[in-house]
């Protein structure tokens, strides 16, 4: 199975007939770091891709396997391959908006399921660390409403963790009416707990 994780293309005709590696794959525990990655790596391009025709609401499908599984590695290594996507949803212009749905799909399971009625002491080290690389996923959103404010809000607490500057550079491309009172109260909120350091022209 390592060596088919290591080759970077999945394959539609094969995916199906890999879905039982798969399974077995999730709660394996890898020796080798990057199998694990590779494994979550095939797992998110056949949710992206509908190589699994089992959605996100399906318990069933290897997307909420891994999701309800909970390990931070893997959820880490989820979002951090979504956010890596942005340059080849460039490049495939006619894929894009089922692909971003499903993308922005993860966050609000994520949000929902597990930080919806979580205290702030209840937070912990790997939480801290999955909410930081989350705010990342603001480069995929239309715009930023109540809900996805919610979200943000949520996160910016922590992205300084991993890098802020993807978050403002994010949302400064938000002008629109509806956008701009909620960008400004991420802002506000980001400020409570650390000034970015990132040039203040991405700051309006």
């Amino acid at each position: 199975m390592g060596g088919y994780l290591s080759i970077g293309t999945v394959y539609n005709d094969l995916y199906e007939l890999m879905t039982p590696h798969y399974e077995f794959g999730i709660s394996y525990d890898f020796k080798k770091k990057r199998d694990n990655e590779h494994l979550v790596q095939h797992i998110v391009l056949g949710y992206l891709l509908g190589f699994d025709k089992r959605d996100l609401d399906n318990t069933e499908s290897l997307i909420r396997k891994v999701l309800d599984g909970w390990k931070p590695t893997q959820i880490l290594d989820i979002v951090s391959f979504l956010w890596s996507q942005q340059k080849y949803l460039r490049e495939e212009p006619e894929g894009d908006k089922k692909i971003i749905e499903k993308i922005i799909l993860i966050w609000r399971w994520i949000y929902e399921n597990k930080y919806k009625d979580r205290s702030k002491a209840d937070i912990t080290e790997d939480d801290k660390g999955i909410l930081s690389v989350l705010g990342r996923l603001t480069v995929f959103l239309p715009q930023i409403d109540e809900e996805y404010s919610m979200w943000l809000l949520l996160s910016v607490p922590y992205v300084k963790m991993r890098g802020s500057s993807f978050v403002i550079k994010s949302l400064n491309k938000f002008d629109d009416a509806g956008s701009v009172g909620y960008v400004g109260k991420i802002f506000l909120k980001m400020l409570e707990y650390f000034i970015p350091d990132f040039d203040k022209k991405h700051i309006r």
